[in-house]
């Protein structure tokens, strides 16, 4: 769902937030969230370069409740690549190569 609220500012901002993150991870399952902020974060790299030239700033992080994804920068800008943000990060199946070449960056 993408909500668009109007901004005096004309500055927006998209953000994909995965819930039940860090917190409810146990051993030997810890970093799981982290890993896949990693392995996602390759979805939209193809995209980046659209985003420099757009002025647009994209980066994910993972908190004690949740991993997320987020678009910021003009809100024209924002509005023509959100829907390809989402849907790469929605519809991303990492390879089992990049699962594990992630996997152990997590883990180091």
């Amino acid at each position: 769902m993408i909500y668009f609220l109007k901004s005096q500012t004309q500055l927006a901002s998209v953000n994909l937030v995965y819930s039940g993150s860090v917190v409810r991870e146990k051993k030997p399952f810890r970093g799981v969230s982290h890993l896949a902020e990693h392995l996602m974060s390759y979805a939209v790299r193809p995209l980046e370069a659209g985003y420099e030239k757009s002025a647009i700033s994209s980066n994910a992080c993972t908190g004690a409740l949740h991993v997320r994804f987020f678009l910021q920068g003009l809100e024209s800008q924002i509005r023509k690549h959100a829907p390809g943000f989402l849907r790469r990060i929605v519809d991303f199946e990492p390879s089992r190569e990049l699962f594990e070449r992630e996997r152990q960056v997590v883990l180091e």
